[in-house]
C-alpha cells in the first residue's frame, strides 16, 4: 500500500514539473524558443568532417598515420598519400600543410624530392635517400635545400659512390642538420676500397648531435671538433683507422655523449691492446647507454696479405 502511495506521489510531482515547464515556455518569446530548438538540433546532429577547420583536420590525419590498427591479424598503417586520395578537399588540406611534407623518402626520382621540399617551406625536413636515388640530379636538388635539412639518412650506399658522396657532403654547410645516418651495402669480394672519412666538422655541421654509420662505406671523422657536441654515436660493421689510444682520446672528448654503441667494429692500423692495468680511465658523465660488442684489431700489413 505504501509503495503505491509513493508511486502516485512521484507521478504527481512529475506532472507538476511538466506544467511548470510548459508555463515557462509560454512566457518565452518566440525568438528565444527558436534559438533553443536550433541549439538542440545542432547538438544532436553530426557535422561532416570536412566542415572542421584545416588545423583540426591535419591533427586527425596525423593521429591516423601514427596509430596503426589490427585488421585480420595484420597491422594496418595509413600514410598521408592514401589519405589525400580520399577527396579533393583532403588533398587541398594536406598540400597546404608544410608539416605533412617534412618527412621525405626518395626511392628513385629526384622530382619527388623537389616537390616535397617546395611544399615544406618554413619547416625543417627529414630526408631519406635510397641507393637508386643517389645520382647527380637528386644531389643537385638537395644541395639547394641544405639550410632546411634537419636529418639525412642514406640507405644502401654502394661502395663506388662513397668517395663522391663524401666530397659532396663535406663541400656544403648544413646549419640545422642534427642527425645523419649512413648505411652502406654489406662488403662484397670486389669491394676492396678502404672506408672513406665522413668528413663532417663543427664548421659545416654545427648542429649535428647524432652520427650513425653502418657498413664499410664510411668511418667517423678524423677531425675531432664534432665529438664534444655529439649526443649519439652508433657504429656497426665499420672499419675505423684508429689506434686504441686515439679511441680513448675520442671518448674522453665526448663530454655530452648520451648513447654510444660500437658493434662489430674493426680497428685498422691498431697493433695489439694496451696493458689493462696501465690503461687510463675515461669518464662519460652524461652517458645513459653504452654497448661495445665484438671489436676486432687488424694490422694493415696482415690485412693486405
Amino acid at each position: 500500500m505504501k509503495e503505491n502511495q509513493d508511486v502516485q506521489l512521484l507521478l504527481q510531482r512529475r506532472d507538476t514539473f511538466v506544467l511548470q515547464e510548459d508555463a515557462l515556455n509560454c512566457q518565452l518569446p518566440d525568438t528565444q524558443r527558436r534559438s533553443i530548438l536550433e541549439v538542440g538540433e545542432s547538438l544532436n546532429s553530426r557535422l561532416p568532417i570536412n566542415s572542421l577547420p584545416y588545423e583540426i583536420l591535419v591533427k586527425i590525419f596525423r593521429i591516423v598515420q601514427t596509430d596503426p590498427w589490427i585488421y585480420q591479424g595484420r597491422l594496418i598503417y595509413w600514410n598521408w598519400l592514401s589519405i589525400q586520395a580520399v577527396c579533393r578537399h583532403w588533398r587541398t588540406v594536406l598540400c597546404s600543410d608544410p608539416l605533412s611534407w617534412r618527412t621525405i623518402t626518395v626511392y628513385s626520382r629526384h622530382e619527388w624530392l623537389q616537390i616535397c621540399l617546395e611544399r615544406c617551406t618554413d619547416v625543417h625536413a627529414d630526408v631519406t635517400l635510397h641507393k637508386k636515388s643517389l645520382h647527380s640530379d637528386t644531389l643537385s636538388v638537395l644541395s639547394q635545400a641544405t639550410p632546411v635539412v634537419r636529418s639525412l639518412a642514406i640507405v644502401d650506399l654502394e661502395g663506388h659512390r662513397r668517395g663522391s658522396f663524401a666530397s659532396w657532403l663535406t663541400a656544403r654547410r648544413w646549419p640545422v642538420l642534427e642527425e645523419i645516418n649512413v648505411a652502406g651495402l654489406s662488403q662484397t669480394p670486389i669491394d676492396s676500397l678502404p672506408p672513406a672519412d665522413i668528413g663532417l666538422t663543427i664548421e659545416n655541421a654545427p648542429s649535428l648531435r647524432a652520427l650513425r654509420l653502418q657498413g664499410r662505406a664510411f668511418h667517423p671523422p678524423a677531425e675531432g671538433s664534432l665529438y664534444p657536441h655529439l649526443r649519439t654515436l652508433q657504429l656497426n660493421l665499420c672499419e675505423w683507422p684508429i689506434s686504441f689510444g686515439r679511441l680513448l682520446d675520442v671518448l674522453e672528448n665526448m663530454t655530452n655523449i648520451e648513447d654510444v654503441r660500437l658493434e662489430n667494429l674493426t680497428f685498422l692500423h691498431a697493433v695489439g691492446m694496451p696493458d689493462v692495468q696501465r690503461a687510463r680511465i675515461v669518464t662519460l658523465p652524461r652517458c645513459r647507454r653504452a654497448a661495445c660488442l665484438p671489436v676486432y684489431n687488424i694490422n694493415t700489413s696482415t690485412r693486405r696479405k
